[in-house]
């Protein structure tokens, strides 16, 4: 599958999920308070297993937002069971919802991955217990803070059809929303759009509250925990199968992919040519900018080959279905395009000031390019395993070295 294909995929998979959910939830009818249980325990239960997977693939965001949007669950749960008993505002616990939650999912996302019991951990866990506790109080209190708030314009409004979601919490949540889009748009990180779907159900779940539909309210809770699980799911398999400086498939990618081969295929081996003495000449930050370069072109590689980072700057391609003579001609497509690619070293001297023109802009860069050998097997009768066909491949790309280098060699 191509990267954008994917990035598509993951991007889109949120989304697809809180819209399914909304569909399921209208037409739901009125359930017995025993259908509403059920919700309400499979909400915990996905909610569990999102804790279960951030916990086991360290991943604090995923964590700590999850165990604030439990707390929320609870406390809207509670809240609807029985609200004269625990809460004399409901609109004032509405409030802080709307007002805290998207803050803290912010925060959380914008911070880097630290761990769960680190000193930013427990730094994180403590600005959620004060969250709570503030909310608790604040509830408590017959003289409540919001109310004293002017743009926040109330009155004892604890009948639940009075109740809606304040302007400013609608202007922190849009502009939240905005925030986590633009940082995807820099990063393509599935974390930021997976808080943006979470928002979003989030700001339904605000919406609906005055329904009193608990079970939709439940449904949607588990759908936020869903969403949340899978970006754990999807973070983890990035980092176990995708290479972090290229970000093509691994080394480990590539062994599980050869174990689900059929009888027919290619397997090509790249290597960038004398990129050692690249690598001594202009350091190693260039010699990385070369490996994605080469990375980037060899993705998009057509036979419907899949590429792979094999180590250092070796690469593998593997071309199901294909013999050496069809592969041969995607690989020395690539080829061309590789030499023809250049590569801008930035001079050491360079100004903070704007220059004047495009002219003095260039001064001092440097262009270059690099190539890349190949050598391209097949699997026969001879040579049955996929093991046996790297090794034929990387002879092949051994004759290619011995050949001038810049070549594409099939294996006899």
């Amino acid at each position: 599958m191509k990267k954008k294909t994917k990035l598509f995929i993951f991007s889109t998979l949120p989304f697809v999920i809180l819209m399914l959910t909304c569909i399921l939830s209208i037409n739901i009818m009125e359930l017995s308070n025993e259908s509403i249980q059920i919700f309400m325990v499979l909400a915990y239960v996905v909610a569990g297993i999102s804790i279960l997977f951030s916990i086991w693939f360290h991943h604090s965001r995923v964590f700590f937002c999850t165990l604030l949007l439990v707390a929320c669950q609870i406390s809207l749960t509670i809240a609807l069971q029985s609200p004269t008993r625990v809460f004399n505002r409901l609109d004032i616990l509405i409030y802080w919802i709307s007002i805290l939650l998207p803050i803290s999912i912010a925060i959380f996302t914008f911070l880097k991955e630290r761990g769960i019991t680190t000193v930013w951990g427990l730094l994180k866990a403590f600005l959620i217990l004060s969250q709570i506790l503030l909310v608790y109080i604040d509830l408590k209190n017959e003289s409540s803070a919001v109310s004293k708030i002017d743009f926040y314009a109330t009155q004892n409004n604890n009948h639940i059809n009075a109740i809606a979601i304040p302007t400013i919490s609608i202007v922190i949540i849009v502009g939240t929303i905005i925030l986590l889009l633009l940082k995807y748009m820099i990063d393509k990180s599935y974390i930021d759009i997976t808080m943006v779907a979470v928002l979003l159900t989030l700001f339904i779940i605000l919406s609906i509250f005055n329904t009193g539909r608990i079970d939709r309210i439940n449904l949607l809770f588990c759908s936020i925990y869903t969403i949340l699980a899978l970006a754990v799911a999807e973070a983890s398999y990035s980092m176990a199968f995708l290479d972090q400086l290229t970000e093509i498939p691994s080394r480990r990618a590539l062994d599980q992919e050869m174990m689900k081969l059929g009888r027919s295929y290619s397997i090509a081996m790249l290597d960038v040519d004398h990129f050692k003495k690249f690598n001594d000449t202009y350091g190693h930050d260039v010699g990385d900018q070369v490996l994605r370069m080469i990375a980037s072109v060899i993705s998009e590689v057509g036979g419907r080959g899949k590429a792979f980072r094999y180590g250092g700057e070796e690469f593998a391609i593997i071309f199901s279905g294909k013999t050496t003579k069809e592969a041969f001609l995607f690989l020395e497509e690539l080829r061309v395009k590789v030499e023809k690619r250049a590569i801008i070293i930035r001079g050491k001297e360079r100004t903070t000031k704007k220059p004047k023109n495009k002219l003095s802009a260039n001064r001092g860069n440097k262009r270059v390019r690099v190539t890349i050998s190949i050598g391209v097997a097949q699997r026969n009768e001879r040579y049955r395993t996929p093991g046996e066909v790297v090794k034929q491949a990387d002879l092949a790309l051994y004759k290619a070295k011995k050949n001038g280098r810049n070549c594409t060699k099939g294996a006899i």
